[in-house]
């Protein structure tokens, strides 16, 4: 015994002398043997074990060797025996079903190639280890090593070695009992890389994690935090709660803190505190900025070995909350377009299903909300906007204008439409928008505004071609009272002059009175129509045949004529048979005179 532990140790005392009949001095070998010896104890306890189990059973059956090798070949171990070289001489039941080998196949077998590979996973020689075993059993009482089943499989198993030694002491074999500790090795290697994952993980992810007791004390926090709110490791030991929690979120944490506090004597409301709590907090960092963070908390129920505690997950949410509170003011500012726009507004997804409108877009159809929210436009009575409609779900814009009929009370009414796509975050369309506008009273006005134009134009029109009718009038009253004049002065010189010139001359007063009777008559005449038409109808009349005329026309006979013209009758017979030609009377039995009173 060295220092109050115990230890066993094995002597081997050789005497020797310079005489062979004398000695006068030892040799004296000490060998420590406490690990053969804890073997011997260990074997010695499995043997009383096993000797025990054999004899409860061998009380009520035998205390055969048979029962013995029953009990071992049923037992729930590998157990096998093998001689000092390493060749199979025993192996139970359970190990022929674990290895899969039965006794023929394996007993005189090496255990290097059979049920120990020649090397392990790892590399290294497992025949060394086996020859040790076997020269050294006393220092490999136990040991974990690889092994290797019958189809390849590699399995672990931790082995205690007892070696059987003969009446000399020398090792001939070893007693080897093993447990598959296979699934209990793979458990704790993934346990090892489980827990090297969720370190790494702890320590690279960007959000922090963190531990605190119920009085917001830290405990532990991730590297993170120095990156989150810029204090080092060391000074996260120092209570921060005060220094990165504004006010507000000062109040927040410690009543939810005081909540974990007093519901820790309740098994049924730590359960339900056992889910996390989300909490939106501001926090300001060493270098006195403000940020957002959303922390999810959760309550951890503690053991005997650690207290109650809160796990937390913090993260930085400053720019979503940047950009919520940008989204809030783009969408209030789209709302107030959206109500207040005067023109009517309405989306729709990609089966052509109404999903919003304003209230404009419903007094300019005439309909309800009610109506509207969920409508089909597929279904609408007047088709006539259907391929405007659809325009967007091609990812193109559309436009209409013309009369349309609406779905409910079938009023006629002149709208504007335009539509164009909606798109998601992928650029995909998920339907449309479209701006409606009621122009009813527009093309009502402009309708009446074009008639009026129409009926201007019609009155101008009729004004330009009285005008000219009145222009043409005009110019045929000028020709005509040009022509007037000039027939009238023509009939002066051809009817009044040359009876004037008579007169001037005439010796006697019976012919002078019979000129002024002439003049007289043409004096009347000059005006009338017979000799203005027959100026203006028969314009080829000579001035003598005029005279001629507007004489027989007065009922003048031929002579009477010849003595006012102081020409001869044969000189009147034959204006007389050129007036009746010209007048295209020439073999007609019509009466001239009656014929010139008809004028």
């Amino acid at each position: 015994q060295t220092g109050g532990i115990n230890f066993y140790v094995q002597l081997q005392i050789f005497a020797g002398g310079d005489d062979e009949d004398e000695t006068t001095h030892f040799h004296v070998t000490v060998t420590d043997i406490s690990d053969r010896k804890r073997a011997e104890d260990e074997l010695r306890k499995s043997h009383e074990f096993l000797e025990q189990r054999v004899e409860e059973r061998t009380r009520a059956l035998s205390e055969s060797e048979t029962k013995y090798r029953k009990l071992v070949q049923n037992a729930n171990s590998i157990i096998y025996h093998r001689d000092h070289q390493g060749h199979l001489t025993f192996f139970n039941e359970y190990a022929q079903s674990f290895f899969g080998y039965n006794e023929a196949e394996i007993l005189g077998k090496h255990v290097v190639g059979t049920i120990v590979p020649e090397k392990d996973s790892s590399g290294r020689a497992l025949a060394v280890l086996i020859e040790n075993i076997s020269r050294y059993p006393d220092q490999y009482a136990s040991n974990i090593n690889e092994n290797m089943r019958r189809n390849g499989e590699r399995v672990w198993i931790s082995w205690t070695n007892t070696a059987i030694r003969d009446e000399h002491g020398d090792v001939v074999g070893v007693l080897c009992v093993g447990n598959d500790i296979t699934a209990l090795k793979e458990a704790r290697e993934a346990l090892t890389i489980s827990e090297a994952r969720y370190r790494m993980l702890a320590d690279n992810v960007h959000d922090v994690i963190w531990t605190a007791d119920l009085d917001l004390h830290f405990t532990y926090v991730s590297p993170s935090f120095e990156r989150l709110l810029g204090y080092s490791s060391k000074e996260i030991r120092v209570p921060l709660i005060d220094e990165i929690l504004t006010p507000e979120s000062s109040t927040t944490a410690l009543e939810l803190a005081e909540k974990f506090k007093k519901v820790i004597q309740h098994t049924d409301d730590k359960k339900r505190f056992a889910d996390p709590k989300t909490i939106v907090l501001s926090l300001i960092r060493k270098d006195g900025t403000l940020i957002w963070t959303e922390t999810m908390v959760t309550f951890i129920d503690g053991n005997e070995k650690n207290a109650d505690m809160i796990l937390g997950v913090t993260r930085d949410i400053t720019q979503r909350k940047q950009a919520e509170e940008e989204q809030w003011e783009s969408e209030h500012r789209y709302h107030l377009l959206f109500d207040s726009s005067p023109a009517g507004i309405f989306t729709y997804d990609s089966q052509l299903v109404v999903i919003d409108h304003n209230e404009r877009f419903q007094s300019v159809i005439h309909s309800t909300r009610d109506t509207l929210i969920g409508l089909d436009l597929n279904t609408l009575n007047d088709q006539s906007i259907i391929s405007t409609l659809s325009e967007p779900l091609e990812g193109r814009n559309g436009i209409f204008e013309g009369c349309y009929r609406d779905t409910t009370n079938e009023t006629e009414i002149w709208i504007t439409l335009k539509t164009a796509p909606l798109f998601d975050i992928d650029g995909t369309v998920t339907g449309g928008a479209g701006i409606v506008e009621d122009i009813t009273d527009r093309v009502l006005a402009h309708r009446a505004l074009e008639q009026g134009k129409v009926e201007l134009e019609l009155e101008s029109r009729h004004l330009a071609e009285a005008n000219t009718a009145l222009k043409v009038l005009l110019n045929h009253i000028e020709k005509e009272r040009r022509q007037i004049e000039e027939d009238v002065l023509s009939n002066i010189r051809e009817l009044i002059v040359p009876f004037i010139e008579k007169i001037k001359v005439s010796p006697s007063k019976r012919e002078t009175a019979d000129y002024i009777q002439v003049l007289e008559t043409n004096l009347n005449t000059i005006t009338s129509p017979f000799l203005r038409r027959m100026t203006l109808a028969h314009y080829k009349l000579t001035p003598k045949e005029l005279q001629v005329a507007n004489l027989i026309k007065e009922g003048k006979a031929t002579k009477e004529i010849a003595d006012l013209l102081n020409v001869s009758m044969r000189s009147v017979e034959f204006h007389r048979d050129k007036i009746r030609k010209k007048l295209g009377l020439k073999h007609k039995k019509e009466n001239l005179q009656s014929y010139l009173s008809s004028f």
